[in-house]
């Protein structure tokens, strides 16, 4: 509802192309001055200005000095300044407040190598823990010494695995802890006598896993796997 205001003048001044007007209002024995975009919110009628700077509607009131209608626009700008200060602080709060709940987990985390005995001198780790995870390189059948057993797929499957195992106890998972697996064959054909193994070997409930048919292995081997393990809260 808009109060029984009678208009005594306002002027009209622009910034930018947009206007920024102080309209001029007798209310009963006070005179306010408020801004169009007020009179809106407030379901009031706004009175175009007409020629000069002022358009004195009522009669009998003294329309307001220059200098005074300056200070109520200073005044307007300096309330929307508090309140873009205001924001900006609430702001900054929130984002030291998420900083410092879950900044942590941005930070690099603590990595911790892991290497089988015979495997000093090659140019990577066996498995590296990083957090609670553990990222296991590819492994093959190879004994300390860096020889495949000999008997195909099946003896080199459970070679396989068990120097994963050994990787994994010695970071401090379990096989139980190993969250996905990714095996790579010499020879597509032989992924079922692989997967009896493999099924003996790692427990229920089983890894996610992707088995691929791959060109050639190094040391000829018929088979090669790597992991991930996640530690268990």
């Amino acid at each position: 509802m808009c109060p029984d205001l009678h208009l005594n003048s306002y002027g009209v001044g622009g910034v930018g192309g947009r206007r920024n007007s102080l309209i001029a209002f007798v209310d009963g024995r006070r005179e306010n001055w408020i801004s169009p975009w007020r009179l809106a919110a407030r379901d009031c009628p706004v009175v175009e200005p007409t020629g000069s700077f002022f358009a004195d509607v009522g009669v009998g009131h003294a329309r307001k000095p220059d200098r005074q209608i300056a200070g109520a626009a200073k005044g307007e700008n300096t309330n929307m300044k508090r309140q873009i200060f205001r924001l900006v602080i609430m702001c900054s709060a929130i984002l030291l407040a998420i900083t410092v709940l879950f900044g942590s987990t941005g930070h690099a985390q603590e990595r911790r190598v892991i290497k089988l005995p015979g495997t000093a001198g090659l140019p990577f780790s066996d498995g590296i823990v990083a957090g609670n995870a553990l990222y296991v390189a590819g492994q093959q059948g190879t004994d300390d010494k860096g020889k495949l057993p000999a008997g195909g797929i099946r003896v080199e499957t459970e070679a396989t695995l068990r120097n994963i195992e050994k990787i994994v106890k010695s970071a401090g998972f379990e096989l139980k802890d190993i969250v996905a697996v990714n095996v790579y064959l010499a020879d597509i054909h032989e992924f079922g006598e692989m997967n009896k193994v493999y099924k003996s070997i790692m427990p229920d409930p089983k890894p996610t896993r992707t088995t691929v048919q791959v060109s050639g292995l190094v040391n000829d081997a018929r088979i090669e796997v790597s992991a991930i393990a996640v530690k268990q809260k």
